[in-house]
C-alpha cells in the first residue's frame, strides 16, 4: 500500500512542462555562467555522435521496467535529444565566443 500511495503521489507532481516547447528560461545557468565540469560534459557528449546511443533510447530502454506505463510520454522523451542538442550547442558557443575550452570546462577530477 505504501508503495502504491507514494508512486501516485509522486506522479501527482511530477511534471516534465510541454514536450514541443523549451524553456530557454532554464538554460540562464548555462549561457550566463559558461561553467561546465568536465565529467559533465564527456557524459552529455556520449549520447552524440557516431555510433553513440542517443538519450531518448537509453531514457526508453531504462523506463521499460517501471510499473508505472507510460511513465514518459514519447514526444517528452524525443525531446530529450533536442534540448540535449541545445545544451550542447551553449557549450560550444561559451568556448568558441566567449572564453576559451581552459576557462568553460573545468577538471573535476573524475
Amino acid at each position: 500500500m505504501y508503495v502504491q500511495s507514494s508512486v501516485q503521489s509522486n506522479a501527482v507532481h511530477f511534471r516534465f512542462g510541454r514536450a514541443m516547447q523549451d524553456e530557454e528560461l532554464l538554460m540562464a545557468p548555462i549561457y550566463q555562467c559558461c561553467l561546465f565540469r568536465f565529467s559533465t560534459l564527456e557524459k552529455l557528449l556520449t549520447f552524440v555522435g557516431p555510433g553513440a546511443i542517443p538519450l531518448s533510447e537509453r531514457m526508453r530502454a531504462s523506463l521499460l521496467g517501471e510499473i508505472v506505463q507510460p511513465l514518459i510520454l514519447e514526444p517528452h522523451i524525443r525531446a530529450l535529444d533536442r534540448r540535449l542538442k541545445k545544451i550542447l550547442g551553449e557549450v560550444h558557443y561559451c568556448i568558441t565566443s566567449k572564453r576559451g575550452y581552459q576557462n568553460v570546462v573545468l577538471d573535476d577530477g573524475f
